[in-house]
């Protein structure tokens, strides 16, 4: 049951009213509330699960990522690298060169008795997108495409839900640097597959 197929439609669908939902909930969220809020019911097994949950689109997990997706065929590596560096270049774009004034919940809450998880380096600046979040939704959206099973759509959305509520935890990003990254991700993800991967581009000794 959980192997079985699913349209492009169906999968994608509930991922962009999430996200609609998340832009439209943007200007009733008082800036650094959401941060406080989630770290207020900070655990021992929270800290764990998002201190290694947000590894999950760094080395070594993301060549893993790319052997998966080369499993079903080897074009779909190729796309996943493209899928990785095009939405994170972006995010760094907007990052360095025109949110430069966007700075991390750190810098503003370091005065307050927030809750820091051990071992995670706290940043101050560049925090408008969050890369991150960018990059595991684009990969989750990517993945669920080429696999299209109920399996692979739970899974990719829990990677990609992970990834971004971990950056709130742990004190690295804000709610709207969170929803901005997901959208960049999945948009740019989307597009990328149905030009690249659609289009024949791929020449033919890995077609």
């Amino acid at each position: 049951m959980y192997f079985c197929g699913m349209s492009t439609r169906s999968m994608l669908m509930p991922m962009g009213i999430l996200l609609l939902l998340g832009l439209l909930s943007l200007p009733f969220v008082e800036k650094g509330s959401i941060v406080l809020l989630i770290n207020e019911y900070h655990t021992p097994f929270l800290d764990n699960l998002f201190f290694y949950g947000t590894k999950m689109i760094e080395f070594p997990f993301l060549l893993f990522f790319v052997f998966l997706a080369g499993r079903l065929h080897v074009k779909y590596s190729y796309v996943m690298v493209l899928i990785y560096l095009i939405p994170g270049l972006i995010t760094q774009i907007l990052k360095r060169v025109i949110f430069t004034e966007a700075h991390r919940p750190y810098y503003y809450l370091k005065t307050e008795a927030i809750h820091l998880v051990p071992d995670v380096k706290m940043i101050e600046h560049f925090s408008f997108p969050s890369g991150h979040t960018t990059i595991g939704f684009a990969l989750a959206i990517y993945l669920m495409l080429i696999f299209k099973s109920k399996m692979a759509y739970v899974l990719c959305l829990l990677l990609a839900f992970t990834v971004g509520v971990s950056r709130i935890y742990l004190g690295l990003h804000f709610y709207e640097d969170v929803i901005v990254g997901a959208c960049i991700g999945s948009v740019f993800s989307f597009i990328i597959y149905r030009v690249v991967e659609k289009s024949g581009y791929f020449p033919s000794y890995i077609a």
